[in-house]
């Protein structure tokens, strides 16, 4: 009976620490995979804010197209008469904006 539970104690001496270290393991990868996550979260938001500066400097633009803001009337050798949108005055008008 002694000799059955040294057999018995010997056959498993050492599954602790291998599940010891199985559980350490599956930590890590889980620790790896939020810092993964984390790195991405900030790529996106990053990115994400330069589309919303993007967004709101069309606006600006657009708004001051639409309003008038450095437009001339041409006419053309046929005699119809196009505006044109004066890019200096634009960029003039985005500077006076603070864009």
């Amino acid at each position: 009976m002694n000799l059955n539970r040294s057999l018995r104690r010997s056959s498993q001496s050492g599954v602790v620490l291998l599940e010891a270290l199985i559980g350490i393991l599956i930590f890590s990868l889980g620790i790896l995979a939020l810092v993964a996550m984390s790195t991405s979260a900030i790529r996106v938001q990053g990115d994400a804010q330069y589309r919303a500066e993007a967004m709101n400097l069309t606006e600006q633009i657009s708004s001051a197209i639409w309003s008038g803001v450095g437009r001339q009337l041409v006419t053309t050798g046929g005699g119809t008469e196009i505006s044109v949108v004066d890019t200096a005055a634009l960029q003039l008008y985005q500077h006076a904006q603070g864009g």
